[in-house]
């Protein structure tokens, strides 16, 4: 992967312009400035069952699908859980979302949880900022018949 550094020239100026802060600006002004014939994100590619899961997801998003979100109770994961149900209500699929409670659901996807959301008609979970050893959890959906995508970071 090739890596571009991209410096911000009018940050200040839109600071000052729009009253926000040094990361909004710098935001602002790289999106203004972006060559939109590229991409400044990751390339998806190059992650592992990269295509597998934008499938899934399609395939999901297409049928309609019963999909929720398991987030983290960190910031980071609260986040994740916000942009990615906000980002599948933009492809018109309603999803649920669950931020666990830490003293009561403990870290990361857990069996009653999946059987608790299996009960509700969910056939799709989708972790953020869970981790990846929840091995137990997903053999649990796996055999009630429901697929897992496990994101982190």
């Amino acid at each position: 992967m090739e890596w571009q550094i991209l410096e911000s020239q009018r940050y200040l100026e839109i600071m000052q312009r729009l009253q926000v802060g040094t990361i909004v600006g710098k935001v602002l002004d790289f999106r203004e400035n972006q060559d939109p014939g590229k991409t400044p994100l990751h390339d998806y590619g190059l992650l592992k069952d990269a295509k597998k899961v934008l499938e899934r997801l399609e395939k999901a998003i297409f049928t309609q699908e019963k999909v929720v979100v398991y987030g983290d109770y960190d910031c980071d994961g609260i986040m994740a859980t916000s942009i990615l149900v906000s980002a599948f209500e933009r492809r018109h699929l309603k999803v649920g979302f669950h931020i666990p409670n830490r003293f009561v659901d403990g870290y990361g996807l857990s069996v009653a949880r999946v059987r608790q959301m299996h009960e509700k008609g969910y056939t799709l979970i989708i972790t953020v900022d869970n981790g990846i050893s929840a091995f137990e959890a997903c053999e649990e959906a796996k055999r009630l018949g429901m697929d897992v995508i496990i994101t982190d970071h």
